[in-house]
């Protein structure tokens, strides 16, 4: 029940706009990329709308991509983790906001 309650979440935070999930992903990755995506497009909204400091936001997805990879269970994810990383990055609302 947690797990679809995740899901759910990770949907309704992912921009259809800034992310497109490759054909084949695994539920798992799936989950893993709308998690990331959802995350990212949602500090980089944050920050345009000025309820979220620049720098705070960037630390922020960073950390969270970087904590992503260190799980035990996203082991075999992290070219998902760095296929979402690299969506949102490169969305040109949003590069500005994650690269420095």
């Amino acid at each position: 029940m947690a797990m679809k309650s995740l899901l759910l979440l990770s949907v309704l935070l992912l921009s259809a706009g800034t992310s497109k999930a490759k054909d084949g992903m695994s539920p798992k990755e799936a989950f893993i990329f709308g998690t990331i995506t959802g995350v990212g497009g949602l500090l980089c909204s944050m920050e345009e709308a000025g309820e979220f400091d620049k720098d705070a936001a960037r630390q922020y997805f960073n950390a969270w991509v970087s904590e992503s990879k260190k799980r035990p269970e996203a082991s075999d994810a992290i070219p998902t983790i760095d296929y979402a990383y690299m969506i949102i990055t490169s969305d040109v609302e949003c590069k500005a906001l994650f690269i420095q």
